[in-house]
């Protein structure tokens, strides 16, 4: 079976590693510019669609990745953990650089 909580871990760890996970803009004299943020990580959100369909996680997508964001919040990214079935996750980035990055796993 996945472990969520690993995965989630894992997922955070890899941001921190990385950094992509805490790009923001800030104002410099009236212009946006890009810096990577020194917020802390946040644990990535699992959703649980075991009870709904796989049909009702892309509507989810859909709108998530429809919905405005704050460009000058805390990091541009935003990234979830849907659980769709027993064994079945998905852990998209719905909103971030315009594209949806998505990876799917099954366990045995």
């Amino acid at each position: 079976p996945v472990d969520l909580d690993l995965l989630a871990e894992a997922s955070e760890q890899a941001r921190r590693e990385l950094g992509g996970g805490f790009i923001r803009l800030v104002d410099v004299d009236g212009h946006p510019h890009q810096i990577l943020g020194t917020t802390a990580a946040k644990p990535v959100p699992v959703l649980d669609f075991r009870d709904d369909s796989v049909k009702a996680a892309g509507a989810w997508m859909r709108d998530e990745s429809a919905a405005p964001i704050d460009m000058y919040g805390e990091s541009l990214t935003v990234s979830h953990i849907l659980h769709l079935a027993d064994g079945v996750v998905r852990q998209c980035q719905p909103r971030g650089d315009g594209i949806e990055i998505a990876h799917q796993t099954r366990s045995k």
